[in-house]
């Protein structure tokens, strides 16, 4: 059974490499990253079972670029927390910042990231490459491999979504400050 895994894995990966290398690309825009995560996508897919019966087939395909397009987007997230953990270091060193200020900051970062990672991937997805990697519409629109228009109801939606998680959040904080408020 396992070798015919690999049977499959290396006829997925010889039919749709450059194409799967082309999906990453669009997203990392570094062919040596867009090579990784393909390669991270392939290991992935050794690692687990799954059904594909027919190589050349458009569901395999999109099969095959969900994986990849989520294998892309982490190694990009991994960039991105590392630039990011670069520009904290100098925002640190920047007397303008007052500590406090600094810390309720990075606090609502955390609590705004970690809201959209709760989320259904298909919104988190769309407000992630909007609004963290700014990608314009038409460019969502081909990652997601869906029309212009779903990538702007997506993106309603998904603010609406968010608004209201962060709401319920800010209203839990606010109860939760009362209290403390009356304990003193």
């Amino acid at each position: 059974m396992e070798n015919n895994k690999d049977t499959l894995l290396g006829q997925l990966y010889n039919e749709y490499c450059y194409f799967l290398l082309h999906i990453a690309n669009e997203i990392l825009h570094d062919q040596k990253l867009a090579e990784d995560a393909v390669h991270a996508a392939f290991l992935n897919l050794a690692k687990f079972d799954f059904d594909i019966f027919e190589i050349k087939c458009k569901k395999t395909k999109s099969y095959l670029v969900t994986v990849v397009r989520n294998a892309a987007i982490d190694l990009y997230n991994d960039q991105k927390k590392l630039y990011f953990l670069g520009d904290q270091i100098t925002e640190a060193a920047d007397p303008s910042l007052l500590p406090l200020e600094k810390i309720v900051s990075e606090d609502s970062l955390r609590i705004l990231e970690g809201t959209i990672d709760a989320m259904n991937p298909r919104y988190a997805a769309v407000l992630k490459l909007r609004y963290l990697y700014d990608y314009p519409v038409d460019k969502i629109a081909k990652i997601l491999s869906i029309t212009e228009e779903n990538v702007y109801v997506r993106l309603h939606r998904a603010r609406k979504i968010l608004a209201a998680q962060l709401n319920k959040g800010g209203e839990i904080n606010e109860s939760k400050r009362e209290a403390q408020r009356q304990n003193f």
